[in-house]
């Protein structure tokens, strides 16, 4: 989650409520990539980690769990947390590798609540 990361001068440096360490899928790392991370930025990401189409397609998928799952408990009671997700979900729906069309629910660009 963005707000469990530190930076200095635009550098990662720490991480906060890891939620603990256990064998488990790599895909999850790349969550963070659709939370925080615009087209090009996680271009650059996936082409340097070397993420294979299937584990990129896991990690999307574990983000759409987690931005879901943000939107649906917040809503109405931690506007930042609810934005998080629905502008996880426009990142998810938008990017052109999903060939998704964006649903009216979400269609309201990040920033900007839906009625």
């Amino acid at each position: 989650m963005p707000a469990n990361l530190l930076t200095a001068q635009g550098r990662l440096t720490g991480v906060l409520d890891t939620a603990g360490f256990a064998p488990a899928d790599p895909a999850l790392d790349l969550v963070a990539a659709w939370h925080l991370l615009d087209r090009p930025r996680r271009s650059i990401l996936r082409t340097r980690l070397g993420s294979s189409g299937l584990e990129w397609e896991r990690g999307a998928a574990w983000a759409f769990e987690q931005a879901i799952g943000l939107v649906w408990y917040y809503r109405g009671t931690d506007p930042t947390m609810e934005q998080l997700g629905r502008s996880t979900l426009y990142r998810l729906l938008e990017d052109p590798s999903f060939n998704c069309a964006v649903p009216p629910a979400i269609r309201q660009r990040p920033g900007r609540r839906s009625p």
